[in-house]
């Protein structure tokens, strides 16, 4: 949860970091490439393909995780047992014969991790351990937590410790409900920030990164914690089948944070419809360990979800089928008509002439129907309405934001207030291209974190938002340097270059030989001189918006040429000579043209 680094120097930059935090899935492929062509070579690894982890941390990510055999998750309870029996015949300690002869999809350092587990069952402090939690951090510091496990609590755990400490007992904690100021600034450093707790709690006076983090869990409006819909509830069966961990699967749940997935999943197994028609498959069998366990169930809900009949049981404990489809037009017709005569609309009775259909559907159809939403600029009006909302009603959720400004969606509303809050910060430069050296730290810090343009941001370029970063890298896509430095925007000194290059290497018959132009200009390559000199500087070619008469001029001059050639060798040269137009303008308007079916092309 708490990122920490330890820092080296690298190459032009002044440090890059030691990352401590997971392991991203890029970082994983990266080295099991690595060491299926060189071996188990740690540090040439770090030296050419991961330089913020060191070799110990490459080392213990695939023993632990990556060889072809490891089994990650928990140990199921026959694991377990087979565990307790191993310790018992070789003793406690010998973790890397026991992984070796009775657990080989198992790492050693698991098992260990495992077993101490085992003899620390959670319980609730008592004032005995909180005193002597107290002693020892006046002893070894309030930094040392193994020491004070190994020495003073040894049936807690590192995490519990700290938590107990920073949450409870430190001096300096503030404790009790968290004030409307409070909050409204834990919201609006979260945005700034993101999730480094440590930089959210320092603006927050008496609060810890702790606090900062379980608190914001139960306010962050970024979480939706209201009804899902169809194709979310299918999405996320789907990638809890894929992965099994409420974590991951929150990562690609926009919207829904790891608490939110974990109540999904415990609803859903409390379903009597599902229990009623799976019943003890629905079981976690003493096999399977929690992970396992999650993915069957989720394939079990999958097939459920699929199946065009869903039921539902009803008082007599009998079971009610009804359609899962769209609705058609004619259910839609006959849905109106039914609400439209009555005034409090009875979503049972309505289900009930509507057939096949369950009181939820016809509500959930009804209410799609109806909504209206307003798209397009904000107002300042509307703004101060979000602000307000957000002030008053933030604990709530962005539904609750949603319904206190008029015809904007939940969504319009979250996004909103992030860019409310980006601008409020005035360290994030607008409006500005970037510079060729942030280009260049945006290249390595691509090298080196692949497309996570978060950590590219928090680590290299802190004054620009990561879709900046992102936008440029996706439209300009440079494979090296050198592609970064020719793709630069042409200054006025460089055009005056171009005139002077023209003119002076332009022969007699007045054909320009672009490779000695390009020799002429820095950076450029002959391409980028001829397109820069049609499209702008050429005071003989016409630029700016086609009149229709050009268009259609275009349009007969194409099919007339295409229709006396064989090849568009030079097609778009005599075409633009005609219109007094850049051949590659030319060429470009009428792809887009077709491109917009323009006179029935």
């Amino acid at each position: 949860m708490f990122a920490y680094h330890r820092w080296l120097p690298i190459k032009q930059f002044k440090w890059v970091r030691f990352n401590h935090n997971t392991w991203e899935p890029w970082e994983d492929q990266m080295m099991k490439d690595f060491v299926n062509v060189n071996g188990r070579k740690w540090s040439q690894l770090v030296q050419h393909c991961l330089p913020h982890r060191s070799p110990k941390q490459c080392e213990l990510r695939y023993t632990d995780a990556l060889m072809p055999n490891r089994q990650l998750g928990s140990l199921s309870e026959d694991e377990k047992s087979v565990l307790k029996k191993a310790i018992a015949e070789l003793g406690e300690g010998k973790w890397a014969q026991i992984s070796r002869e009775y657990l080989p999809h198992r790492a050693p350092r698991q098992l260990r991790q495992e077993w101490i587990n085992c003899g620390r069952v959670p319980r609730q402090w008592t004032p005995q351990e909180d005193q002597v939690l107290k002693e020892a951090v006046d002893a070894f510091g309030d930094k040392q937590w193994a020491k004070i496990v190994k020495f003073c609590l040894p049936h807690r755990t590192n995490t519990q410790i700290r938590s107990r400490y920073r949450l409870y007992l430190a001096p300096e904690v503030k404790k009790g409900p968290w004030t409307q100021e409070e909050l409204s600034l834990l919201l609006r450093r979260t945005i700034i920030h993101g999730e480094k707790w440590d930089k959210v709690a320092e603006g927050i006076p008496g609060r810890q990164p702790e606090q900062c983090y379980r608190k914001w869990l139960e306010i962050d409006p970024g979480v939706d914690k209201g009804e899902w819909s169809p194709e979310e509830e299918r999405l996320f069966w789907e990638r809890m089948s894929e992965f099994g961990s409420y974590s991951k699967v929150a990562k690609h749940m926009p919207g829904r944070n790891n608490v939110v997935c974990a109540t999904k999943y415990k609803e859903t197994l409390r379903d009597k419809e599902l229990r009623a028609l799976y019943g003890d498959e629905l079981v976690r069998k003493k096999s399977e360990n929690i992970v396992q366990w999650r993915k069957r169930v989720a394939n079990i809900v999958c097939s459920w979800l699929d199946s065009q009949m869903a039921f539902t049981l009803v008082s007599n404990q009998s079971l009610r089928a009804y359609k899962k489809t769209a609705f058609s037009q004619e259910e839609i017709d006959l849905l109106n008509k039914l609400v439209s005569q009555s005034k409090e609309p009875d979503w049972k009775a309505i289900a009930g002439q509507l057939g096949d259909r369950s009181p939820a559907q016809c509500k959930r159809q009804y209410e799609k129907l109806t909504e209206k939403i307003k798209t397009g600029k904000w107002t300042p009006e509307e703004d101060q309405q979000l602000k307000d909302a957000v002030k008053q009603y933030s604990a709530e959720g962005w539904a609750a934001i949603a319904a206190r400004v008029p015809a904007r969606s939940r969504i319009q509303c979250l996004q909103r207030w992030k860019r409310l809050c980006q601008q409020a910060d005035s360290n994030i430069l607008r409006n500005t291209p970037l510079t060729m050296q942030e280009k260049e730290l945006l290249f390595e810090g691509y090298k080196i974190f692949g497309a996570d343009f978060n950590t590219i941001q928090k680590s290299y370029l802190p004054n620009r938002r990561p879709e900046q970063l992102q936008g440029w890298w996706h439209y300009n896509n440079p494979s090296s340097l050198d592609d970064i430095t020719r793709r630069q925007h042409w200054t006025e000194e460089q055009d005056e270059a171009l005139k002077y290059a023209i003119q002076r290497t332009t022969n007699g018959n007045g054909k320009i030989p672009w490779p000695q132009v390009a020799k002429l200009i820095e950076g450029k390559t002959p391409k980028q001189c001829r397109y820069r000199w049609q499209l702008t500087l050429n005071p003989s070619v016409k630029r700016g918006k086609w009149s229709m008469e050009e268009e259609l001029m275009l349009l007969e001059l194409v099919q007339k040429e295409s229709m006396h050639k064989d090849s568009n060798i030079g097609l778009w040269t005599k075409i633009g000579k005609e219109l007094n137009r850049a051949a590659v303008a030319c060429r470009a308007k009428y792809q887009s043209m077709r491109s917009k079916s323009r006179f029935a092309i």
